[in-house]
């Protein structure tokens, strides 16, 4: 991922609301890095220790910090990608994913 998409990605979870305060943004980046780079990856248990590993962090702390920064954009990432039923870390990522395809 070059630079300028990193801060395309940074500001899109800024406007969907995502929590600034909470590491898990930081998290959320990465987490979409690894998508857009290898779309293949499907398991979060994958992701979140890729990120714990780029972080010096544990898989869990990942999880947890992802989710907590997304919690106040639910009702933005609802609207803006018209998929009405509950968000969750790994449903945020597919939608991501659907994106690029």
């Amino acid at each position: 991922m070059q630079k300028n998409e990193i801060e395309e990605t940074k500001n899109e979870l800024l406007e969907l609301g995502f929590n600034v305060d909470s590491v898990g943004i930081v998290y959320w980046v990465d987490a979409i890095k690894i998508v857009k780079n290898n779309p293949l990856i499907w398991d979060m248990c994958d992701i979140y220790e890729k990120v714990a590993k780029k972080n010096i962090t544990t898989s869990t702390k990942v999880e947890r910090g992802m989710r907590t920064s997304i919690e106040p954009a639910k009702e933005n990432i609802q609207k803006k990608y018209s998929y009405y039923k509950p968000i969750k870390n790994s449903t945020f990522l597919n939608l991501i994913r659907f994106k690029l395809i």
